[in-house]
């Protein structure tokens, strides 16, 4: 099978009754052979064409569309989905993108199992600079599925297969942003929306992640490398004894980096994730970075660098009911204990001091820091704390 991708171009100034340095519009073409396969799924419609104005500074605007497509199997499959719009902007520098996308939804059967997947529509936008690099694009991004539905009545397995509870997300929303000041590079994002799995609905979730204080330089300079680097040219080509020094010798060459993006504090996490049903709400969140670290700290070797320097902090808050909830669906099928088992280990747990209650929910809160450990505020043992230092 041939493909080839075919564009006509006008030149300017005047191109297409447009001000431009050209216009190019571009499709997508196969053989005869590649054409009878592609009408399958595509019907006679053109699978992707493409209208590019060209500005007099090199920037461009293009319009993409994707075709809908279609494919059903009798009594195997059906495959519907509706295609794809986007438009990109790009100056003449390339250091600037804009782009918006639109896909208005998908639908998969399987006649065999009667499962069903049905996605709306997406929409997306991003506003980016790339001056310092594609690894460290700047800006805003933004996208909203309006839908996702997943139900298997039947299971996985046909007839036979257990069934599985139907899972419905609505309005789910997704922001992102990123920035460098001071030489640092910071990024956040956050998924938000409300659902259903089976008969429960959750009234809200919410996850938030990011990164901060990472060095933008020394990044580059260690993502730089470990592109060029011959260990991830050769991954994939059976590893062994070449494959493994050559690894050894791209740490060793990075090592110095690393250790000097250090002094700027990174810290990477889950900032909360957060889930809402019927008025309860469970928290989840963590965070792993280093603090502090000094000069003489960078002379140490890297282990001993972690132990002294690296943070991790992590927390959780359930509600009580949610886990009497579980332990008596598990219980009806022999998975878990009976509730009222459980809730004398969550007793157990907080006289042991693993976990704490906090008016109807449990809640429970690690951190490292300087070489010791706390378990809800209180060092675990003067012992394993003096161990760690």
């Amino acid at each position: 099978m041939r493909i080839t991708f075919r564009d006509s171009i006008r030149h300017g100034p005047i191109a297409g009754g447009t001000l431009a340095a050209a216009v190019i519009d571009s499709e997508l073409v196969f053989d005869v052979k590649g054409q009878a396969e592609a009408e399958k799924l595509f019907g006679k419609a053109k699978p992707l064409t493409a209208h590019t104005r060209v500005g007099f500074d090199g920037g461009y605007t293009s319009d993409l569309a994707v075709a809908p497509v279609k494919l059903a199997e009798e009594g195997k499959a059906q495959f519907a989905w509706q295609g794809a719009q986007a438009r990109i902007e790009m100056n003449g520098a390339r250091t600037h993108v804009r782009y918006e996308l639109t896909m208005p939804g998908l639908d998969v059967v399987d006649a065999r199992t009667g499962a069903t997947f049905k996605m709306g529509k997406i929409t997306g936008k991003a506003d980016m600079d790339q001056t310092a690099g594609w690894m460290l694009a700047t800006g805003k991004t933004e996208g909203r599925l309006e839908s996702l539905e997943f139900a298997a009545p039947k299971g996985l397995g046909g007839a036979s297969g257990k069934p599985l509870p139907a899972v419905l997300l609505q309005n789910v929303d997704l922001r992102g942003e990123a920035t460098i000041q001071d030489g640092l590079y910071a990024s956040t994002g956050t998924l938000k929306g409300t659902g259903k799995v089976g008969d429960t609905r959750i009234s809200g979730f919410e996850m938030s992640s990011g990164a901060r204080r990472i060095h933008a330089a020394g990044y580059k300079k260690l993502a730089d490398a470990w592109m060029q680097s011959a260990a991830v040219n050769g991954c994939g080509k059976g590893g062994g004894k070449a494959s493994q020094a050559a690894m050894k010798a791209l740490f060793d060459q990075l090592g110095p980096d690393l250790k000097a993006m250090a002094k700027h504090g990174p810290e990477f996490g889950l900032d909360k994730l957060q889930v809402e049903i019927d008025g309860k709400r469970a928290e989840l969140s963590y965070s792993v970075g280093l603090a502090g670290v000094t000069d003489e700290d960078l002379a140490a070797p890297g282990q001993m660098l972690l132990m002294k320097r690296g943070v991790l902090k992590a927390s959780a808050r359930l509600p009580m009911q949610w886990i009497e909830q579980v332990a008596a669906t598990g219980a009806e099928s022999g998975q878990t204990p009976p509730p009222e088992l459980v809730a004398g280990l969550v007793e157990q747990g907080e006289a042991q001091g693993f976990v704490k209650r906090d008016g109807s929910d449990v809640t429970s809160q690690v951190e490292f820091s300087e070489g010791s450990l706390k378990l809800n505020g209180k060092p675990m043992g003067a012992g394993m704390a003096g161990t760690s230092k």
